[in-house]
């Protein structure tokens, strides 16, 4: 049987210029690039993502910011090797194995639910794949390449342009769909200072000049005393402020709000609000956990340069190696305070005449806390030192060291000084625009800081008094009293109840009371007597110093006594008003035992009656 001769692969010409390697990997970077963003947002809108990937969250913008992290680094990486790769005859095919296999691993990375090794053995299969298509026709392969690459350009260009004008787009056509509210409806801002523990405002006692500009806004409305959130970390705080329930309740955990029941943001929507929402916690507080719903306008990424590469998976990859192998946590993205500001002024500015609720959230004072030189100045003889992403290696300050807490009180209350004149500045931006009378203000937080107390630093690790007592400011110009304080107990979850009243929305699904009765000197019931908290177990072990790493923790909490039960370490409880740092658990004395035993019973009647609420919304929709 005569054989027949297979062609011989078609060989680089003699002419071809070594810079048509810059040229293959810009065509590897904005093809390969192009489809990751688009698998990047595609399965994060189904889901299908790990933890990890869920909470470095992104949105249409990472389809052309994919492709110019790619194409950059490629392009940069094809100039270093160019004089080795070209002294090589046969080095398209080469090219093409390395840019494939380095796409390849960019595609397979998005989910994150692959296994390291199994996404590398892969990339580098495809990566052979590579080699084979560019060793059969190089000529035919490049000549392709050049000119697609221009098209390829004017794809991303087009994909920067229409995500950016067409949610302004859609937001109108959102907006002109709402119903008219009645005259005279109030405006509301919602302001929510991540991570802002209430011992260090001044207005709540503490000596440090931390908050002149809060404390100043105090005396222009109502505070309340002893307020506390419902959890000690964002998501599931959040979430009992925007729907009036308890975490148990709203399930906003480890994975997003579901929206089993209709947020703050939804509501005050279909009651002809324009509704924005300008967040720089990126984490946690995003699209990606179910926390826009509602919102018309809804920023949380900023796309500058930090936005732009560590969203893309090469940027990620580098920022998980920056942070874990070099002991920095320093953030590369989100938006500063004044941007948040910029943003919420510049949507405030553009929006037609109709009231508004707008939603503010700001992380100066979340870790990492890097104050300004001039605001640290104010706090330390070292301010260069009061950069968190710099001392806070171990080697350098042992953690719980007394170096660790001197530093990391200053630095978290510099940083909290620098936030507080941002606020100052951005009410002064309202008060301009005249928005200051007809503008219902709420200043809150989601959750405390652990400074080195009961051996922790952080949050979302226990609930003791530290992590979950937040200030609550509220200012109503001729609707709510000036300069009064409100000393009670308070929950996160009655803001949406109140919210709804204040703004003139008559029939709400928020369960709760409205705290407006508590500064008109009505009578309290029972259920603002109380404040519960509550914290999921976290069974991870880079955790496990932590007390949730061993079990779930609830807790009540009155004017006086805290009440902390365990899934495993069993109850503490705590006189907090004699003891605030709650230090000594009386749960075991005789007198404490029998208290123990009542807030037990008051914790588990309150949770049944959530649970309750819950089951008969599902029974009988709304």
């Amino acid at each position: 049987m005569k054989q027949v001769k297979q062609p011989l692969p078609e060989r680089a010409p003699a002419n071809l210029r070594p810079h048509e390697l810059l040229l293959l990997a810009a065509w590897f970077g904005l093809a390969g690039g192009l489809l990751e963003g688009f698998f990047a947002w595609t399965l994060q809108q189904a889901r299908w993502v790990a933890w990890s990937r869920l909470s470095s969250s992104v949105d249409l913008n990472i389809l052309w910011a994919s492709a110019l992290v790619n194409t950059l680094l490629f392009v940069v990486l094809g100039a270093v090797l160019l004089p080795v790769l070209t002294r090589w005859g046969r080095w398209p095919a080469l090219a093409a194995a390395l840019f494939g296999t380095l796409t390849a691993y960019g595609w397979l990375s998005t989910s994150g639910r692959l296994r390291e090794r199994g996404v590398i053995m892969l990339s580098l299969g495809l990566g052979a794949v590579a080699w084979r298509w560019m060793e059969r026709a190089p000529a035919r392969r490049l000549t392709l390449m050049r000119r697609s690459v221009v098209p390829l350009v004017l794809i991303c260009l087009l994909a920067w342009v229409s995500v950016n004008g067409g949610e302004r787009i859609w937001e109108k056509v959102q907006v002109a769909r709402l119903p008219q509210p009645p005259a005279n409806t109030p405006n509301v801002l919602l302001i929510v200072l991540d991570t802002l523990r209430a011992d260090h405002v001044g207005s709540y006692g503490y000596p440090r000049p931390t908050t002149p500009n809060l404390d100043a806004f105090a005396k222009q409305g109502v505070l309340f005393e002893k307020t506390f959130a419902n959890a000690s970390w964002t998501l599931p705080s959040h979430t009992s402020i925007f729907t009036g329930r308890l975490p148990s309740e709203h399930g906003a955990g480890l994975w997003p709000y579901d929206g089993r029941f209709p947020t703050l943001a939804e509501i005050m929507s279909q009651h002809g609000f324009a509704t924005g929402g300008f967040v720089a916690n990126q984490l946690m507080c995003s699209a990606a956990f179910g926390l826009s719903r509602g919102f018309q306008r809804w920023k949380n990424l900023s796309w500058g340069w930090g936005d732009i590469f560590t969203h893309s998976t090469f940027g990620l990859k580098f920022h998980k190696l920056y942070r874990g192998y070099l002991n920095s946590y320093q953030n590369f993205s989100g938006m500063s305070a004044p941007e948040v500001n910029e943003r919420f002024l510049s949507w405030l500015d553009g929006r037609d005449a109709r009231p508004f609720f707008a939603f503010l959230n700001y992380m100066e004072v979340h870790e990492p806390t890097r104050p300004p030189r001039e605001f640290a100045a104010r706090f330390s003889d070292d301010p260069e030192a009061l950069d968190r992403t710099a001392w806070r290696k171990p080697q350098k300050y042992p953690y719980q060291s007394p170096g660790f807490r001197r530093l990391a009180l200053d630095s978290y209350d510099a940083s909290l000084a620098y936030l507080d004149s941002q606020i100052g500045a951005l009410l002064e931006e309202l008060r301009k625009r005249n928005l200051d009378q007809n503008t219902l203000v709420i200043i809150t937080s989601d959750h405390g800081e652990s400074l080195g107390e009961h051996g922790l630093d952080g949050h979302r690790s226990a609930l003791y008094l530290e992590q979950i007592r937040v200030p609550l400011l509220l200012r109503f110009p001729g609707r709510i009293p000036e300069n009064r304080r409100v000393p009670g107990v308070a929950g996160l979850q009655d803001l949406a109840s109140t919210i709804a009243e204040m703004a003139g929305v008559q029939k709400h699904p928020f369960p709760g009371v409205s705290l407006a009765s508590r500064w008109s000197g009505g009578e309290t019931s029972g259920d603002e007597l109380f404040a519960v908290s509550e914290l999921d177990h976290f069974p991870f072990s880079s955790l496990e110093k932590w007390p949730c790493y061993h079990g779930a923790i609830k807790s009540i909490i009155s004017s006086r006594w805290h009440y902390i039960s365990h899934q495993k370490f069993g109850v503490e409880l705590f006189d907090w008003n004699q003891d605030a740092q709650e230090t000594q658990n009386l749960a075991k004395t005789e007198e404490g035992a029998r208290i123990a035993a009542e807030y037990g019973a008051q914790l588990q009647k309150r949770l049944t009656s959530a649970q309750h609420s819950e089951q008969r919304l599902v029974a009988h929709p709304r």
